[in-house]
């Protein structure tokens, strides 16, 4: 089965004349093309339902409109409701692109109780842990990631010692229990409010890979905080010991981390100094030492240094090279560019 994100339609059509919409609410299961689905209903004077495959377990959301419940998206396939009781529905599940039909039999799951909403444990447990990632490529380096109760998993297919001590280390820095703790206590309530998962997001990505350094971006999005709710930050590691570098150290300083996906930075005075010597147009702009955090990602020529973006033209941006930096960088900053400088891997 490739997909079941289309429009789904559920007909309820009333089997005895005092039949009510609230009768569905609860978790049910069935199958579709060998593909397990669940759907579930909340109860509430409008029922809001859901649904979702335990392949992809995205829920897509019901809702209800002259006893149709739909969710609309690409027109694909629709899964519409002929009869049903406390215990069993009768679905028509159809593609409509490969011109097919079947029916579908939904069963209560597990016994759940006539009115359990969308946040059991029925419904719910299983979109804890979303489906394994395939191996993943970047820049012709391979890795692993997925994610498990809200965490994202990132690590490094090749397994040796300097790769499990990475690994591991990714793996201690996202707080995994923390975590899933926070996303059990999101899920629940978004399910069964309003029938979708509302929660904090995290995500690892690579920003840099070559055959000495390797840099993820870690960013996060706290729920119902808007933009002001997003952090994110650059960490490092030299792939020949498996140790965590901070490259602002190279510069002269030190990045001070508050979490995982946050924390400040000053500028040292060498390197504010180079800066004013190659921008224009900063006279109305705050000094740059002034900002609390900058952000800064290895690149093969040098160096990318970003001021805190603010939305107006003082937002600055300087990839600085090698060249440029070489007066201003520590003996362990001098290492490293001698290594990128010599590096095409």
């Amino acid at each position: 089965m490739k997909n079941l994100y289309g429009v789904v339609v559920i007909s309820l059509y009333c089997a005895t004349a005092n039949a009510a919409l609230n009768e569905l609410s609860g978790a049910w299961a069935g199958s579709i093309g060998g593909a397990s689905i669940a759907v579930c209903f909340n109860e509430s004077e409008e029922l809001k339902g859901v649904y979702y495959s335990d392949e992809f377990k995205a829920p897509i959301r019901l809702i209800a409109i002259d006893d149709v419940f739909s969710a609309k998206d690409k027109k694909i396939e629709t899964l519409s409701g002929t009869k049903r009781s406390v215990t069993h529905l009768l679905v028509r599940y159809e593609n409509t692109l490969a011109k097919t039909e079947q029916v579908v039999s939904l069963k209560r799951v597990n016994n759940s109780a006539l009115y359990d909403s969308c946040s059991s444990v029925a419904f719910a447990g299983k979109l804890a842990t979303s489906r394994s990632m395939p191996t993943i490529e970047y820049q012709g380096h391979v890795y692993n990631y997925y994610k498990k109760n809200g965490v994202p998993l990132f690590s490094l297919t090749e397994k040796n010692a300097v790769t499990d001590k990475i690994n591991k280390d990714i793996y201690d820095l996202i707080h995994p229990l923390k975590t899933i703790k926070a996303f059990e206590l999101e899920l629940k309530p978004s399910l069964g409010s309003n029938g979708s998962i509302e929660t904090s997001e995290a995500s690892i990505t690579p920003q840099f890979w070559s055959s000495d350094y390797l840099s993820l971006n870690f960013n996060q999005w706290s729920v119902d905080t808007g933009r002001s709710g997003v952090s994110w930050a650059s960490h490092t590691w030299d792939l020949k010991t498996g140790d965590r570098v901070d490259p602002w150290a190279w510069v002269n300083t030190k990045y001070l981390w508050k979490t995982p996906y946050s924390g400040t930075v000053k500028l040292p005075k060498k390197l504010t100094n180079l800066l004013y010597a190659i921008t224009d147009n900063l006279k109305n702009c705050p000094a740059l030492d002034s900002y609390d955090t900058y952000e800064m990602v290895i690149t093969r020529q040098g160096l990318l240094v970003s001021s805190p973006a603010t939305g107006n033209d003082c937002d600055k941006e300087w990839n600085l090279t090698w060249a440029q930096l070489y007066p201003i960088l520590t003996p362990e900053g001098k290492i490293a560019a001698a290594k990128m400088s010599g590096s095409n891997k």
